[in-house]
């Protein structure tokens, strides 16, 4: 069984990803890091700090918004030779989430994921596999 997603559901799980797995440090275990250009960084949140008038973007909103951008998110293997280095693009994000078992992804748009089930879904986007845990 395949499933079709969304381009806004992607986002959602890809954004999920980020806050479960990403920001909290969970990858760092498998020796691989998330790294992007500080530079845009810093001018994704200006433009985002103008454009919220209520709220402050997350760390998460500002790396959605540099992929919705066009740029892209390196995942660094930084105890490795690099054999775990990867790219995200928005592009990815759309197309490669759907790559994990259909039962995660369906936990992940019900509410019901956890910290496992989106490193699991992170793994097959960016490996096509789990490679770590």
């Amino acid at each position: 069984m395949t499933v079709s997603l969304t381009a806004q559901e992607s986002e959602q799980i890809f954004e999920d990803i980020l806050c479960n797995c990403i920001s909290m440090g969970y990858i760092a275990g498998y020796g691989i890091e998330l790294q992007y250009d500080s530079n845009t960084y810093i001018k994704e949140r200006d433009t985002l700090n103008r454009t919220l008038e209520y709220t402050t973007p997350t760390y998460e909103d500002v790396l959605m918004a540099m992929l919705r951008s066009g740029h892209k998110l390196i995942i660094k293997d930084i105890e490795g030779d690099g054999d775990y280095d990867s790219i995200i693009s928005l592009h990815d994000i759309h197309t490669k989430i759907q790559n994990a078992p259909v039962s995660l992804l369906l936990e992940c748009i019900n509410g019901e994921g956890d910290v496992i089930t989106y490193d699991v879904v992170l793994q097959h986007m960016l490996y096509g596999e789990v490679i770590f845990g």
